[in-house]
């Protein structure tokens, strides 16, 4: 648990940072999420921002980035001496794509359909190839982009056409948007509670 921990949110300045499963998971485990409006232009050079990290390493015990670039992403990982995560809120981001491979798993309990996938979306972006990479290794088939024909016999369809909006189905069933944020915000919960336990 965050047990009080500071986690500071860096954002280019000017981000509207709409809440997401990252402030939640932080403030169920006992933190507090600090937004941080980051000027990477007003910095001077590598030495400067060298410093910006370990300053951020002595007020904060961990720290998420968004929207920064990976130069700036990378010399905080490296100097800050805390977890330092990038966009771990965002749609975007790998552990959307599992957690709602998660919420498939959990769906699927005593229904007896089979573990058949039909994906509709682009196949590279994210988060689909977590998503596509964990529900193959979990031993799901999957088939990508199938035609409305073909797909109709899949018990499992994922349209994730708009990246930021996926719809999931068990059969006729659209799964709750609700549970699938839970199920997300749970794997963030795990990732911050095992990173700052390393420490």
């Amino acid at each position: 648990l965050l047990r009080g921990a500071n986690v500071a949110l860096v954002r280019p300045r000017g981000w509207r940072d709409a809440r997401t499963v990252l402030h939640d998971a932080i403030e169920t485990l006992g933190g507090r999420a600090i937004v941080i409006e980051f000027d990477e232009n007003a910095l001077a050079g590598e030495e400067e921002l060298a410093h910006t990290a370990r300053l951020f390493g002595h007020l904060y015990e961990a720290m998420d980035c968004a929207a920064l670039a990976p130069a700036t992403v990378n010399a905080f990982a490296s100097g800050a001496g805390i977890p330092v995560f990038c966009g771990l809120g965002c749609r975007c981001h790998p552990l959307r794509g599992l957690g709602e491979l998660w919420c498939v798993e959990q769906a699927l309990k005593g229904r007896g359909l089979e573990r058949r996938i039909a994906f509709a979306g682009d196949p590279n972006g994210q988060p689909a190839p977590a998503f596509l990479s964990a529900a193959r290794a979990l031993g799901f088939q999957v088939r990508l982009n199938p035609s409305s024909r073909k797909a109709g016999g899949w018990p499992i369809h994922v349209d994730a056409r708009q990246p930021s909006d996926w719809q999931l189905r068990l059969g006729s069933e659209v799964l709750d948007p609700h549970a699938r944020l839970t199920h997300c915000t749970h794997l963030v919960e795990a990732v911050l509670a095992d990173a700052l336990a390393a420490r």
